[in-house]
């Protein structure tokens, strides 16, 4: 494995620690409610903000509430 393979997969495993820890801190096995998923994209970061405003113009990809 090269250096750069190995400072990638450190990265990879950094972010989904933080990605598992806003998950757990948000008792996603609990279930899930609107409220709840935005405040998950908003802890998650600017790439998940997007997401989440992308899910919110596709009407099919959401429930209505």
């Amino acid at each position: 494995m090269t250096t750069n393979n190995k400072q990638q997969n450190d990265a990879s495993g950094i972010r989904l620690k933080e990605i598992l820890g806003v998950l757990k801190k948000h008792h996603i096995t609990s279930g899930i409610q609107p409220e709840k998923l935005r405040q998950i994209l908003e802890d998650l970061g600017p790439t998940y903000v997007k997401l989440g405003q992308i899910m919110s113009m596709r009407s099919d990809m959401l429930p209505e509430s």
